[in-house]
């Protein structure tokens, strides 16, 4: 048996189930505090006088760190594997996110909780989903949606318990509980193991998890609720993330395209969330949302390996990760200095909002351009067999 039947009979199965479980251990352990951020750090930010314009500053920092760590990823990966790159970035997120736990000051907090807890969440899960680029193919998609819903799975129970925690403990005593928590990353980061020590192509997906919720403080909902809506926009999410790669894969629909209707459903869901009050139909606002949600998050990162060349993979993927960087850095503070100045946080999601119309609308010029162009092309070569013959 030669090496390409070797790497056939690899793909798609055997130990690649356990790395999609290291994957979305890493994730779940990593990333499932993002939506609960408005939630854990409420109290600390009114004691250090931080408004949402320096709430804003702090994630946008965090997520500039983890999206330009996938400059780091080519390099550390051409000399380590990325068992080990993913668990020593797991060490370094869980560092800064203990660290985190001693905050007296909003420089100490971005220093800590967004320099370093980001840039070793960027590397761990980088390098996560660099393992399970290298071990699916065909079955990617689904890969991929098992792997994020563990995340969305961590994200019904994180608000629940964070509020738990915050009672009991208090800031700093939940801030060292998830630290230990986001331990659990190592486990996952063992379960890398390489597939071919010379493979290293990659296909992260990291997830990149809207704070809309932060806002609903402005509608008057205790924290109680607001950690029940978050768990019961989880539970849609991962629905979507369980059931929808699959049923697309055997449609044989594009992820781009799947990506682009449902980015435009997400904006739009959000709009009428914005509208809504405390209530039965703010709940179903937060159902239809989650599961939205996951449907697009699913598909983000897939659009970039669907149009791209997987000897080039790194490099193009490490292109969106910087521009999605540059992005936050830029709007997520005017985002802020928005509601700051607006004391609106409607109007921040309906100009985010905007912002997707923006996106949706030229993505569609472009879908009539290279239609009529495709057309053109069919009416042209018909035109021509016909004087042929």
């Amino acid at each position: 048996m030669n090496s390409g039947d070797k790497k056939k009979k690899g793909l798609d199965g055997g130990w690649g189930w356990l790395v999609c479980l290291g994957s979305s251990l890493i994730t779940l352990s990593l990333r499932s505090l993002d939506p609960s951020f408005g939630l854990l750090f409420h109290d600390l930010f009114i004691e250090l006088e931080i408004d949402s314009t320096g709430a804003s500053f702090i994630m946008s920092i965090l997520d500039a760190i983890v999206n330009f760590s996938g400059l780091l990823i080519g390099p550390l990966l051409k000399k380590y594997s990325y068992r080990q790159v993913a668990f020593f970035g797991s060490l370094l997120s869980c560092t800064g996110l203990i660290l985190t736990s001693r905050a007296n000051s909003m420089f100490y907090i971005v220093c800590t909780y967004s320099v370093l807890g980001g840039l070793g969440t960027g590397l761990a899960i980088a390098s996560a989903f660099v393992a399970l680029n290298t071990f699916f193919q065909k079955k990617r998609g689904q890969a991929v949606g098992f792997s994020m819903a563990g995340t969305t799975l961590a994200m019904m129970i994180v608000p629940q318990l964070i509020h738990l925690l915050l009672n009991s403990y208090g800031f700093r005593g939940a801030m060292l509980m998830v630290g230990g928590w986001a331990l659990h990353s190592t486990i996952g980061a063992c379960l890398l193991r390489p597939f071919e020590p010379e493979i290293k192509s990659t296909n992260a997906d990291t997830k990149d998890i809207g704070r809309l919720f932060e806002g609903t403080w402005s509608t008057g909902m205790s924290k109680a609720e607001v950690a029940s809506c978050l768990s019961i926009s989880a539970f849609t999410d991962i629905l979507a993330r369980l059931l929808l790669p699959t049923i697309f894969d055997r449609l044989g629909f594009k992820n781009r395209t799947v990506f682009w209707v449902f980015c435009i459903l997400v904006g739009i869901g959000r709009s009428i969330m914005a509208a809504q009050s405390k209530g039965i139909l703010l709940i179903i606002t937060f159902v239809i949302i989650g599961f939205l949600r996951g449907a697009t998050l699913v598909n983000l990162n897939l659009t970039v390996s669907e149009y791209c060349p997987l000897n080039k993979l790194p490099n193009a993927f490490g292109m969106f990760m910087v521009f999605k960087g540059l992005f936050v850095v830029m709007l997520s503070p005017l985002i802020g200095y928005i509601r700051d100045v607006s004391e609106s946080y409607a109007l921040c999601i309906h100009v985010m909002t905007l912002m997707i119309s923006i996106t949706f609308i030229t993505w569609s010029i472009e879908c009539m351009y290279r239609t009529f162009k495709n057309r053109k092309s069919v009416l042209a070569k018909q035109a021509q067999d016909i004087v042929i013959e």
